[in-house]
């Protein structure tokens, strides 16, 4: 049986999700300090289209970082005493490469999932791999991904491999060069585990001599059901399988939502603790997903949320929960508070007025088609009076993005904030549209 994962010598990883709301160099640089802040001891950096990648220049978004940017994080990390470990995916979540090589998808159309048996495949992952190493350094652990890979096994080549021997075992051929090539390094790799859940103890095994496994689970309690339950986890450790607990401190309470759940974040985060009562973890990880998939909305700034990246690194350390009050204490501590507050309080606006005006959107179509199915009830105020309810919740909105870009000013790029209010602006515009025009119809 390994130490409590609260141990002080056990890594306790804060999760960078770059894929969504990257932040400014300037700020990436002062992450560090806030995660070691809340005793976290490892960064596991995501980094998709923010990296300087070689391989193929493509793969960069407009405001990729520089190659000395990401050599400057590392050291930023690495004078708090916090060790990097980068995330390449070699499965699913690949649409960052994939857009750009539709004959490497399992499934032409969808770019979100690698077709293994696919010439130059393995060689793409190599390279990416490889880009990464260059720049990071010293690295003891890399994470592969391979996680939520739906579609794996449908393309025509994927499914007679798997049919000559079986899904596991195919997974385990397709990752072993790339855990070969890290070992070699000596750098052990890590996967997410879902799609390890029903596999044979056999498997397991192989597997185990390999890597290391990220068992996540974002709501109540872990063992609970799902993909976590306690017989699942044991099957894992008879294995000889290293686990690592996987809770949230953001961007788990809905693909579009604004700010982080404080209670729901604690009480999971406090229930992988009591789990690792029974579990012998290796290590934790607080993830902060910045978008649920490359191709959706982003949510829920990092910056609007070092409060509870706080709490969760403190529950994660301690294995009990500590108040927000202590954690606004310590980000006035370190410089954060009067910043943090203005962004939570911006998104807390935002979001209350994305709430209120859908509220209106319903209540209008509610309203309408009652008219329509019983005319008497035509004619009140009802209909418009709702109408100026939407069209000030709208502005409220309006004047909440202005207010966003300069909360997050040096913080965020400008075009970030621009595509995170585009899509939750633009559509209840569109929506008010749709009901004027019905309003109109009903009206003749």
């Amino acid at each position: 049986m390994s130490d409590p994962v609260g141990s002080k010598h056990i890594i306790r990883a804060l999760h960078l999700d770059l894929k969504g709301l990257p932040p400014t160099p300037d700020r990436l640089l002062a992450l560090p300090r806030i995660a070691s802040a809340g005793d976290y001891n490892a960064l596991l950096v995501e980094w998709e289209d923010a990296f300087p990648w070689t391989c193929d220049k493509r793969f960069r978004s407009p405001t990729a970082y520089s190659k000395q940017t990401v050599r400057d994080f590392a050291q930023a990390a690495s004078d708090q005493d916090i060790q990097i470990i980068p995330l390449v995916q070699c499965l699913g979540h690949m649409e960052t490469p994939l857009r750009h090589y539709p004959h490497l998808r399992e499934i032409p159309h969808r770019p979100e999932v690698l077709n293994i048996t696919a010439d130059g495949a393995q060689q793409l992952l190599m390279d990416m791999m490889a880009d990464v190493l260059d720049i990071m350094g010293d690295i003891k652990y890399f994470h592969l991904g391979g996680d939520e890979a739906r579609s794996f096994g449908e393309h025509p080549d994927t499914a007679a491999a798997i049919q000559k021997s079986s899904k596991e075992l195919v997974y385990l051929d397709h990752v072993q060069p790339l855990c070969t090539s890290l070992t070699a390094r000596g750098i052990r790799p890590i996967l997410w585990h879902d799609m390890m859940c029903h596999w044979s103890i056999e498997s397991l095994k192989q597997l185990a001599s390999m890597v290391d496994l990220c068992t996540w689970h974002y709501h109540g309690d872990p063992a609970a059901g799902g993909l976590c339950t306690l017989d699942i986890l044991k099957r894992f450790v008879d294995s000889g399988i290293n686990l690592w607990l996987v809770t949230a401190y953001k961007g788990a309470d809905g693909a579009d939502a604004d700010l982080p759940n404080p209670e729901k974040r604690l009480a999971n985060a406090a229930a992988w603790m009591k789990l690792a009562e029974q579990v012998p973890f290796v290590g934790s990880v607080a993830t902060g997903w910045s978008r649920h998939a490359t191709p959706g909305m982003q949510n829920e700034p990092i910056d609007a949320a070092l409060d509870v990246m706080l709490a969760v690194g403190w529950t994660l350390r301690d294995g009990q929960t500590p108040t927000l009050v202590d954690c606004l204490k310590m980000l006035e501590d370190i410089g954060e508070h009067e910043r943090f507050t203005h962004c939570r309080q911006v998104m807390f606006k935002l979001a209350d007025s994305r709430r209120a005006a859908w509220h209106m959107v319903v209540q209008l179509h509610q309203q309408l088609a009652l008219e329509i199915s019983d005319p008497q009830r035509c004619g009140s105020r009802i209909l418009p009076t709702v109408t100026s309810y939407l069209n000030n919740y709208i502005d409220d909105l309006q004047n909440a993005g202005k207010a966003m870009h300069q909360a997050f000013d040096g913080l965020l790029e400008v075009c970030w904030i621009d595509e995170y209010l585009q899509p939750r602006l633009r559509s209840l515009e569109q929506a008010r549209e749709d009901i004027t025009q019905r309003l109109r119809n009903h009206a003749l």
